[in-house]
């Protein structure tokens, strides 16, 4: 028997045991302490080992009780650390004995916990939010400790909810997207029309899920505002490179975005009020602090502003009419704990855009005794808006196993209708003409997915899981006529002519996806994350597999320097076929088909970090995407109407190419006791090439802009005044210049005439866009209640920024003679929110 005196600790135990062999004996009590042994040709060798246990648990909201997501919690005496997952969920393998934990959170006080681990136990960590008047504006990297940098290995990059509500807001409406078009390698069109772009990919490259359920359509206003309610708003996560295997079914980006759970510790309200809006949010606790409720709403108020200008306007042409135009989100959310290891969460989110415009106009005429009388009526309305809804169930297997079944369903629908008659009397002659366009589009998703997360070690998380998708497709297009009558035509009459005419066919998609990765912590200094999804995808007359590769690697250099180095590939069975000129979302959601193939992209990104002291981190990134199978119209192309034959005559109507993206973003990020800074530079190329387009010459993204530089600035001025400031400034967009026989918007679907000039699509670009954003905070509370006034103007400086351009026919094409689709001028903003929580 051979062991160390110096190394075994002394270790005292009583034992009665019998009919046991030696490895029973070591298994049952002696492993326990830290005691192994081994037969070699020295004998029984006895060592030691201290033992091993699971710290398991969740880290939460001291005050509403709410789970936070990708939290960190590091041991600062092993120097291991792991991230919660999505639902503030970890598992981690200590050495026994004291330990001393640092837990962190963005926008949360960092806080450190002493405890003796003789066991392995669950905890629950709470953290408080920071008192801090000024917070961060961008988290990609957690401040662990106060002497280094440390980089656990995370899902992406938080974006903390504190920092959206510090970025200028566009009528006092603070927003997730806006932030994020702030950012370095993400932009849009002008005003933030357009939607959001991610390094060179279109807008339905991006996977955006709210608690799991994909969104289609995140915008309100065409754009201007999302349709996610800042008050609901728990956490957010942005990946743009190194995507997880967990996400799938997308190139570009992935946001994945929390609600708020509900307090379940008190009483909560809030009730805010902006130039454009009103918000109001409801948190209650359930079940004796084992569940909560929360319920939101949010409507805009410009209605009676909108119909008053519209009515002026129509009076000062004498004509009768109005505009009016509103939009409205409504969200809902309850979780409730089942015993000590289950809960489960409902969410619900419904939310719309209602416009509507008629004038009625009449002209009457007595040329030298011969009568004329026109009698004239418009109408246009649009509405669009989702509808989604999730059940989601955890439950905890042992101590290291953490499973999540989840069942969605989402909705995106649109539809538009169009009527223009006029009736004349032209010396006792009557006429009856009526001229109308109906479109409508639909897109059903549902879905069940089954995701594990397995913490094996502390060097190895691994996570597994499987998702069935069945997609209904109805892609709409636009049904027109005209009528012709001597006798005056009833809605009856137009109402036959739709349902005689219309073709509606459903087109079915479904898949089934696996995936497996691995989190390994290589060293102290690496970590790896690797993995493989594979999907099996059924279309209209296509059967695919298609595997998806993915890895991230992290090395930490002395000095608090970072290298990251990450690549993808990833696949897209769905296409969004975008006109040019379209501004409302008459844009169709259609599958792949065996005529028209999935998208696919393969991504690489290599990006350093160096933090500056204790205030500055700087970052620079460099990217290189390809991607094949994108669309586009053909350019003699026009949206296929729905009373042809053929249902999918639109897959006759556009051509598939392919595209490159790569780009340089650079991001400076320097913190102080009252400021905090962030200035970020991205200079990007983003090309498309089609065989039968651009006579099979590449050209520009419509979102290609080489150059876009940003400026965020937080400044502290007294103990609750606060300036915010947003500056930028973009390369002009590329666009195909058209021509029109008369002055039109290209926000309006009425059937016009447009005509592409010369056969270059994307050949011109127009002016450079540029605007400054100033906003005023001021806050106050007392103990249960907290008051915040916001005072703001959007484009303080009145930045001409075109949001389209055009020429006439007549005129001679000359670049000074453009006339341009004006964009947002001055506005001012004011905002008030009251915060009310019931406390013991």
């Amino acid at each position: 028997l051979a062991f160390d005196g110096n190394e075994i600790p002394n270790i005292s135990l009583n034992l009665d045991f019998e009919h046991l062999t030696l490895p029973e004996i070591f298994q049952k009590y002696l492993e326990p302490k830290g005691l192994r042994y081994e037969v070699n040709q020295s004998g029984l060798v006895v060592t030691y080992q201290s033992p091993q246990y699971i710290l398991r648990g969740y880290v939460q909201d001291a005050e509403s009780g709410e789970r936070l997501v990708a939290a960190t919690v590091y041991d600062r005496l092993a120097k291991s650390g792991v991230v919660t997952n999505a639902y503030g969920f970890f598992s981690l393998k200590l050495p026994a004995g004291q330990r001393d934990l640092a837990v962190s959170y963005l926008g949360y006080e960092r806080h450190t916990y002493q405890l003796e681990l003789l066991t392995s136990q669950k905890v629950v960590f709470s953290l408080r939010p920071s008192q801090m008047t000024l917070v961060p504006v961008e988290i990609s990297d957690a401040l662990i400790d106060e002497q280094h940098w440390q980089q656990v290995l995370s899902e992406g990059g938080r974006i903390s909810t504190q920092a959206i509500v510090g970025n200028p807001a566009l009528g006092g409406e603070v927003d997730v997207l806006r932030y994020l078009m702030t950012q370095e390698g993400i932009g849009s069109g002008a005003d933030g029309l357009g939607g959001l772009h991610v390094r060179g990919g279109g807008t339905d490259q991006n996977l955006i899920l709210l608690d799991d359920v994909p969104i289609f359509q995140p915008s309100h206003a065409l754009g201007l505002f999302s349709i996610f309610n800042p008050v609901t708003l728990h956490s957010a996560k942005l990946q743009r490179s190194g995507f997880s295997a967990r996400y799938g079914g997308h190139l570009s980006a992935v946001l994945d975005l929390r609600s708020k759970e509900g307090n379940v510790n008190h009483f909560e309200s809030t009730v805010d009020i902006s130039t454009v809006a009103t918000k109001v949010s409801l948190e209650v606790p359930l079940n004796e602090k084992r569940g909560g409720c929360m319920l939101a709403a949010r409507r805009s108020h410009l209605d009676p502003l909108i119909q008053s200008l519209s009515r002026n306007r129509y009076t000062s042409m004498e004509a009768f009419g109005q505009t009016n135009y509103h939009f409205f989100d409504l969200n809902a959310k309850l979780h409730q704990k089942i015993g000590d290891r289950d809960k489960i969460y409902l969410s619900f989110y419904k939310g719309e855009d209602r416009y509507l415009d008629w004038v009625d106009q009449t002209l009457e005429e007595d040329f030298n005794g011969q009568y004329f009388y026109s009698s004239f009526l418009s109408n246009q309305s649009f509405d669009w808006g989702n509808l989604i809804g999730s059940a989601r169930w955890n439950h905890i297997f042992g101590d290291r196993l953490f499973s999540n079944l989840t069942l969605t369903y989402s909705n995106f629908k649109y539809k538009s209708y169009n009527d223009y008659s006029q009736q004349i009397d032209d010396a006792g002659v009557t006429s009856n003409e009526e001229y109308f366009t109906w479109f409508f589009t639909d897109i059903r998703d549902f879905r069940l997915k089954l995701d594990f997360d397995y913490y094996w070690n502390e060097n190895h998380k691994l996570a597994w899981g499987a998702s069935a998708l069945h997609r209904i497709f109805e892609p709409g297009s636009i049904s027109e006529n005209f009528l012709f009558s001597e006798e005056p035509i009833s809605q009856e009459i137009i109402d036959q002519f739709f349902d005689d005419t219309l073709l509606v066919e459903l087109f079915d998609a479904r898949s089934f996806s696996f995936y497996l990765e691995d989190q390994w912590q290589l060293s102290d200094q690496t970590s790896l994350r690797y993995g493989l999804r594979h999907t099996l995808y059924q279309g209209p007359g296509i059967i695919q597999h298609a595997p998806q590769p993915r890895f991230a690697l992290i090395h930490e250099l002395p000095h608090q320097w970072q290298l990251r180095l990450s690549g993808s590939r990833m696949m897209q069975h769905l296409h969004l076929l975008t006109a040019a000129e379209a501004g409302l979302p008459t844009d169709l959601w259609v599958p792949a088909t065996d005529r028209i193939k999935p998208q696919s992209a393969w991504e690489l990104t290599f990006a350093t970090s160096k933090g500056i002291g204790k205030n500055g981190l700087v970052r620079l990134a460099t990217y290189y995407k390809s991607m094949q199978g994108v669309l586009a119209y053909a350019q003699d192309a026009s949206l296929p109407g729905l009373q042809e034959h053929d249902p999918r005559l639109w897959e006759e109507q556009v051509r598939r190419g392919r595209g490159e993206a790569y780009g340089l973003e650079v991001a400076l990020h320097w913190r102080t006791v009252r400021a905090d800074c962030n200035l970020n530079y991205t200079w990007s190329r983003s090309r498309r090439r089609f065989d039968d387009l651009n006579n099979g010459q590449d050209f520009p993204f419509r979102y290609d802009r080489p150059h876009a530089l940003k400026i965020n600035i937080q400044q502290q001025i007294w103990t609750r005044w606060q300036l915010q400031l947003h500056w930028q400034y973009n390369s002009g967009q590329p666009i195909t210049l058209l021509s029109t026989p008369a002055r039109f918007s290209p926000l309006s679907n009425f059937g016009q005439e447009i005509t592409t000039l010369g056969n270059d699509i994307n050949a011109h670009r127009m002016p450079a866009y540029h605007r400054l954003d100033l906003n005023m905070n001021y806050n106050f509370q007392s103990k249960n209640h907290q008051h915040r006034f916001s005072f703001g103007v959007y484009n303080a400086y009145k930045a001409n920024n075109p949001i389209y351009q055009y020429i006439l026919e007549e005129n001679p094409i000359e670049e000074e003679q453009l006339l341009d689709e004006p964009g947002l001028g001055i506005i001012p903003t004011i905002g008030y929110r009251w915060k009310w929580s019931k406390r013991d």
